[in-house]
């Protein structure tokens, strides 16, 4: 039994050692949680054939292996049997490790059974008591005392899928394997310096999180953007001992638990990109010096609207996180003011047929913001964005907002605070109504005139940009003020015969201004 034992574990040693034949030459990281690995190994083919012996845990498509200057003729999974010892840390475990040893279980209703294990299978342990054999569940045992000394690890019994290739010939072998995975990801981080009323440092960090396997001396692709893995939630057959009947349902997309996974990462973080990484880590800042960090961006790549920033020679264990440097540069921005007013479809006087609301009845939180030009020369991938002031004491937390993907030459804004100093209050009334002015779907629609006013104070001490932005649901007619939108048809409001339309408007106001918005618009409604 020992030395079958020993042979067992030497097997698993040598399981594990011969993983290293292959080097993670690459990996490209996204955010969803999964990783395209691509490694490279020299092997010796006795026979024409060479066993890997352990397949990686694959998802369905994407395992491939071939070798340098012929085909592979076949892969072919095989079963193999180790065991590895574990510590105990359940009464079942404690259970199999203390097999032939003489115990008393205390079992639910103060009962219990004294005598030898004889053995454990699934979730019955078997004993042999002084004048008969029991067998009682281990979930209704609730303690166990040893009569002596226990052994406090056990045993245990693992299948592991290897794989054989099969070539046309025997001798040495350059091949390649590629494979996609789950448990590894990364999400972007930002820092924003604010140095003085114009000019801020932007920080890019990825923080990666390997749950997978070790990496050696990898090279990490970050990759943003939104790619399309249909089967990303399936486990390749080779992979795993997964039955017939079972991965047909994961084809058909009925494993929740699998496809569970796909939320493994907010998919908000999904539009963005990424590029090579030179770093700063070697510097080390005193917060009472002011050091001036080179600047650097990223020289990165992009493949089809994916986006990929590369950092060389990464090493990190299964279980570990680490955050890589992947931008750092001194950009423009500017202070402004935002607000956002309550789409228009939430004003009830529709109808009703009334003529609207008074100014004195409203009034909009306007946010202090921060707008960032992108002069680096990769876009900004959507991330967490810290906002600090520095000053001759160091830097002071400002605020922590939601930095969306900006575009190379783009523009993007970080909220900092609420201001109570700028006052945006609104008001809208019906002008005029054409009854039953439209039919559709056997349905009569009136065409109502929307008239709307904006009207904004600020009363700080300082002039200020400010940008108002509404969604506006029917057709844009007049504003007195200049205004920029965006149009889409929409199932949102009015069986999606009104067009939707994005409306921002930018003033701006001198210390204790006012000034007032005026604009119009038609909007079928419901008769």
């Amino acid at each position: 039994m020992k030395k079958l034992l020993i042979s067992l574990l030497v097997l698993s040693v040598f399981i594990a050692n011969s993983q290293n034949e292959f080097e993670s030459q690459k990996i490209a990281v996204f955010k969803n949680g999964t990783g395209y690995f691509i490694k490279n190994a020299k092997v010796d083919a006795k026979d024409g054939k060479y066993t890997l012996k352990k397949t990686p845990e694959s998802l369905f498509g994407t395992l491939w292996i071939r070798a340098a200057g012929e085909r592979i003729k076949s892969l072919h999974t095989i079963q193999e049997k180790s065991v590895e010892r574990k510590d105990a840390i359940s009464i079942k475990d404690m259970l199999s490790g203390n097999i032939g040893k003489n115990v008393k279980l205390n079992l639910y209703g103060d009962q219990f059974v004294e005598g030898k294990i004889i053995s454990v299978i699934d979730d019955m342990v078997n004993v042999r008591a002084k004048d008969k054999w029991v067998s009682r569940s281990i979930s209704s045992v609730t303690g166990i005392e040893f009569v002596e000394e226990p052994d406090y690890k056990y045993d245990s019994k693992m299948e592991t899928n290897q794989l054989e290739i099969e070539f046309n010939s025997d001798g040495k072998k350059s091949i390649e394997m590629m494979y996609m995975q789950r448990g590894i990801g990364w999400f972007p981080n930002y820092l924003i310096e604010i140095n003085d009323e114009k000019e801020a440092t932007v920080t890019l960090k990825s923080t990666l999180i390997n749950d997978i396997e070790d990496l050696v001396n990898a090279e990490i692709e970050f990759v943003v953007g939104v790619p399309n893995f249909k089967y990303n939630y399936v486990n390749c057959p080779l992979s795993s001992s997964i039955s017939l009947e079972s991965f047909i349902s994961s084809l058909n997309g009925l494993s929740y638990t699998s496809r569970g996974f796909d939320n493994f990462a907010n998919n908000n973080l999904s539009n963005a990109i990424m590029a090579q990484q030179v770093t700063n880590n070697d510097y080390e800042r005193n917060p009472n010096e002011n050091y001036e960090l080179p600047e650097f961006t990223a020289e990165g790549s992009s493949e089809e609207d994916l986006y990929f920033y590369n950092y060389k020679n990464v090493t990190l264990k299964k279980g570990e996180r680490a955050n890589y440097e992947l931008l750092n540069i001194k950009v423009p921005f500017e202070h402004v003011y935002e607000v956002i007013l309550n789409p228009n479809t939430t004003n009830n006087y529709y109808y009703a047929n009334s003529k609207g609301y008074s100014f004195d009845d409203n009034s909009n939180k306007v946010w202090h913001s921060i707008k960032l030009n992108n002069t680096s020369k990769m876009p900004w991938t959507t991330g967490t964005a810290m906002i600090v002031k520095k000053d001759n004491e160091g830097s002071k937390p400002i605020s922590q907002d939601m930095l969306s993907y900006i575009p190379v030459g783009g523009k993007g804004y970080l909220k900092v605070t609420v201001s109570p100093d700028i006052s945006v209050k609104d008001k809208e009334e019906e002008i005029k109504r054409v009854e039953k002015s439209k039919k559709k779907d056997n349905y009569y629609y009136d065409l109502v005139t929307v008239e709307g006013k904006i009207r904004a104070k600020n009363f700080k001490d300082t002039p200020i940009k400010l940008n108002v932005k509404r969604s506006i649901t029917g057709e844009l007619q007049e504003s007195d003020v200049k205004w920029e939108f965006s149009k889409s048809i929409n199932n949102y409001y009015y069986n999606n015969i009104n067009p939707v339309n994005d409306v921002t408007w930018e003033i701006e106001l001198k210390p204790g201004e006012e000034k007032e918005i005026k604009y119009s618009y038609t909007i079928f409604i419901y008769n």
